[in-house]
């Protein structure tokens, strides 16, 4: 017997809570190695952030923050960048209301930044504990890594520092799960509403990655469409998980448009 299989049977006789007990430790773990370097930069004292584009967030961060002790809870005018600009005209509020809240409670911006960009990632690595039913536990701790390690994720929160990208990102693992449970099997009001929300969170995080998410979910679609075996007997029509898709994305999209329309 190979330790791989030695080491199957052991997981498949523990429990489910104690599965997870297991699991989230490996991903915590996985994360402060991997975002090590954003974590100790911070620790370290120093007085810039570690990226050209963190730079223009963090300092946007602290106007948020200063306008929240001001009892203004939604600046518009951002008057130190290029003589004024609208502070929402691109990125939606709430990647800078949470970093904002972080700073508050910290008062270090370079530490707000590098305990954001550790808990995105940490977040989105453990939400790849829900696709155990599919990949079983081992596997999905190994998603969640993976997706903590991609070189693109890694591009964007340590090179570019691209925080709104990075909590947008961070919320594609759990979106995606709902969005596959509907499909597989088959639209429920819990999983309605989840992926509803979750596309409003994502589109208040990023707008364009929003839409990017929404294009990529649409060619899954069709792709599972044109691909899966239907059941010997399916209790609803073939459209009906398709029709539930469509209707979420677009609540979610009408849920976020009052705040996301000066994207």
């Amino acid at each position: 017997m190979t330790t791989m299989v030695r080491l199957k049977n052991l997981v498949e006789g523990i429990g489910p809570k104690t599965k997870i007990l297991f699991a989230a430790p490996v991903i915590i773990v996985a994360a402060l190695a991997v975002y090590n370097p954003v974590l100790q930069f911070a620790e370290e004292g120093a007085l810039h952030p570690w990226s050209y584009d963190t730079l223009g967030h963090l300092l946007k961060v602290e106007f948020v923050a200063q306008a929240f002790r001001s009892g203004d809870f939604y600046p518009r005018l951002f008057p130190d960048w290029y003589g004024s600009m609208q502070l929402l005209r691109y990125f939606p509020p709430l990647s800078y209301s949470l970093l904002a809240g972080l700073y508050l409670l910290s008062g270090d911006i370079v530490f707000t930044g590098g305990a954001f960009v550790f808990g995105a990632a940490l977040f989105g690595g453990l939400s790849f504990l829900l696709y155990r039913r599919w990949l079983t536990l081992i596997p999905a701790i190994g998603a969640g890594v993976l997706f903590m390690a991609l070189p693109y994720n890694i591009r964007v929160a340590m090179a570019e520092g691209n925080l709104p990208r990075v909590l947008a990102t961070a919320f594609l693992p759990i979106t995606f799960y709902f969005f596959l449970s509907i499909l597989t099997d088959g639209p429920s009001r819990l999983r309605f509403a989840a992926l509803a929300i979750l596309t409003m969170v994502i589109i208040l995080c990023h707008a364009m990655m929003g839409a990017i998410f929404v294009a990529c979910f649409t060619l899954v679609a069709i792709v599972y469409w044109l691909t899966a075996t239907p059941g010997p007997a399916p209790s609803e029509p073939r459209w009906a998980p398709y029709l539930a898709v469509c209707f979420s994305r677009v609540g979610g999209f009408f849920l976020a448009s009052p705040e996301a329309s000066p994207s």
